[in-house]
């Protein structure tokens, strides 16, 4: 009987400490970003290469905002206690129709808008592609692109499979899956936030938020696998989120299919892979829940297998030996260089010119990038101010850039198609900065939403499955860290604030409202 106390004991501590890790960490990021996103800007301008530009901004029109905002959210909150569950579920109803409709509407004028030529990463993918469909499978060879990134064959596959039914190279395929994938990935963001809560002034400003992200509206001209991860990472998070309130095998059945897709299409989805299995053991344990104890086990196991068995099947259908590609140590011994001003940024030395320079031997270039690693970290050691400065600005080009690239990723256009003046994207060219400093503000809104959320929300009782999100946001921060920077790769985490922000705010109010008894709930 000693034993069995004393193991649900620890059942029930582990939980409580994992909260407070995620409280202490995410605050301490998140008051790192507000701190920096009320003084200034990174932007990447149109036409430009890859290299953000500092821009002061207005501390006073920064609190400003905050302070609107945070006074329609109050109301909001006021207006939900006075009007009926009824009422309330209608107009919630009616909003998230509204925001599907609008991100919907929007997805497709922006991709009908210009004629985006996939370039670079985009290009390559779809090019192999079609290239696979007539049997020719050179990319898997020593040195050729596939060779050096096979964790490019799930989008690979699903891109074959696109063309497929729409026609070799039909590239706009893809673009109209993703402007479909929108308004469905808003959606999901709604029921996680409803799964959560039901708090009526939490579900309006998710919709109002959400029907406000240009960045993801942008992306969807992108050909590669930033949307289709997002939808199916969100779909796998609220799959287990409905799991922890139903108790229905399927949904976790469902939830590992998902995240299994998601890591196929873009392996970086491994930081919301890692998410849920850390959150859903924590869970497991304190309710003694064998189910979704194997369920965070096979979150991790299972994509690892589906990618492998990708692999395979392209090894069958071309007779060459699958690669482990270039290896992980060169794209972080890049992330830790400075070149030109930019820290961390791919640039023409980067990791497929350290392989090609060793002769594509992965070895090699793993003990050569491991040695480089060693230097620089012992460089840091040695000089501290200068690693501080380092990682602040890294950081900063890419968490604190509040469109994302999303323009900037946007702009190869086919020759006939290049905006002309009096249109739409000649428009959004000439009024970046006013684009971008709405973006800005929204950002900033965010931001110090997730701060009030680690701060308010997350206890060290609360239920840490609902924390599956704001955990994948802090290990995206520190993943982002030593990793090769773009602001690109920060997109997914910022679309996932979306669903958490809001409760923030909420909490925040409510203890506002404890505190000092102000009259808004």
């Amino acid at each position: 009987m000693k034993n069995t106390r004393f193991d649900d004991r620890i059942c029930s501590l582990l939980p409580r400490i994992g909260n407070l890790v995620i409280c202490a960490f995410g605050s301490l990021v998140f008051l790192f970003l507000v701190w920096y996103s009320f003084r200034y800007t990174q932007y990447i301008p149109p036409e430009s290469p890859e290299f953000p530009i500092d821009h002061h901004d207005s501390a006073l029109w920064n609190l400003l905002t905050v302070i609107i905002f945070g006074s329609v959210m109050a109301g909001l909150m006021t207006l939900g206690k006075k009007i009926s569950s009824v009422m309330q579920k209608r107009i919630l109803g009616c909003l998230a129709a509204l925001m599907v409709i609008i991100t919907g509407v929007c997805s497709f004028l922006w991709i009908l808008s210009a004629d985006r030529m996939p370039a670079a990463d985009q290009f390559y993918c779809c090019h192999e592609a079609v290239n696979f469909m007539q049997g020719i499978y050179l990319a898997l060879e020593k040195g050729y692109y596939l060779e050096i990134y096979p964790q490019q064959l799930g989008l690979v596959m699903l891109l074959e499979f696109i063309f497929s039914i729409a026609g070799p190279n039909n590239y706009y395929a893809f673009q109209v899956f993703s402007a479909l994938s929108v308004p469905c990935i808003a959606f999901l963001g709604y029921r996680i936030v409803r799964e959560i809560t039901e708090d009526f002034g939490v579900g309006v400003c998710y919709c109002l938020l959400m029907t406000g992200c240009l960045p993801l509206i942008f992306y969807t001209s992108f050909v590669y696998g930033e949307i289709p991860s997002l939808l199916f990472s969100f779909l796998g998070v609220l799959l287990v989120l409905r799991y922890r309130n139903r108790r229905r095998i399927f949904y976790l059945i469902g939830a590992v299919l998902s995240l299994s897709a998601a890591f196929l299409v873009r392996k970086n989805s491994i930081i919301v892979i890692i998410a849920v299995s850390l959150t859903g053991l924590l869970w497991a344990l304190k309710n003694k829940d064998r189910k979704m104890f194997f369920t965070a086990l096979s979150a991790v196991i299972i994509p690892f297998l589906a990618f492998w068995g990708v692999q395979q099947m392209y090894e069958m259908r071309s007779g060459i030996p699958k690669s482990s590609g270039v290896p992980v140590s060169a794209l972080i011994s890049m992330g830790l260089e400075e070149f030109e001003g930019r820290n961390g940024w791919h640039h023409g030395g980067g990791e497929t010119e350290v392989y090609a320079a060793n002769g594509c031997d992965i070895e090699l270039t793993d003990a050569v990038c491991k040695q480089e690693i060693k230097d620089r970290l012992q460089y840091f050691v040695s000089h501290p101010a200068y690693a501080v400065q380092f990682f602040k600005k890294k950081q900063l080009s890419q968490w604190n850039e509040p469109l994302y690239q999303a323009y900037h990723f946007s702009q190869n256009y086919s020759e006939d198609t290049i905006p002309k003046e009096g249109s739409f994207l000649f428009w959004l060219k000439e009024h970046f900065v006013l684009l971008a400093g709405i973006c800005d503000k929204l950002q900033l809104i965010l931001y110090l939403g997730m701060l009030l959320y680690f701060v308010f929300a997350v206890r060290k009782d609360s239920d840490i499955l609902c924390h599956i999100l704001p955990v994948m946001v802090i290990g995206g921060f520190f993943f982002s860290m030593i990793w090769e920077a773009k602001a690109r790769y920060i997109l997914p985490y910022y679309i996932v604030m979306f669903p958490m922000a809001g409760i923030g705010y909420q909490q925040f109010l409510l203890k506002l409202h404890a505190v000092w008894e102000i009259r808004f709930c």
